[in-house]
């Protein structure tokens, strides 16, 4: 096909190569997403408070809220991204509930 593109249209051929580079880099600079966090240890990383909720959705009811950096314990993940999570507090009690697993990161 290059060898066609060259001698027959050099100027389509020129195009084709120059989108191929610029596919090539741009591709380079696209960050990749963290690996999810399927259980154990992991912190809050959400510049906001993130609730955490009855059930794994957006639209379930609020057990408690967190900030940036509470430590929590992943115990599962569900395919739609979200975590099941215990919080343990400093006065030693525990919250289960569900967070999006986007705003979490490894401790």
């Amino acid at each position: 096909i290059w060898f066609f593109l060259r001698s027959k249209l050099p100027a389509i051929g020129g195009a084709v190569v120059l989108g191929i580079i610029v596919l090539v880099i741009a591709a380079r600079n696209i960050p990749s997403s963290p690996a999810s966090i399927t259980s154990g240890p992991a912190v809050v990383d959400h510049p906001a408070q993130l609730n955490l909720r009855n059930c794994p959705a957006a639209n379930c009811g609020i057990v408690a809220t967190l900030n940036k950096g509470d430590p929590v314990t992943v115990t599962k993940s569900y395919d739609n991204g979200w975590k099941a999570v215990t919080v343990r507090y400093d006065n030693g009690t525990t919250v289960e509930g569900f967070v999006n697993g986007d705003f979490l990161s490894r401790r």
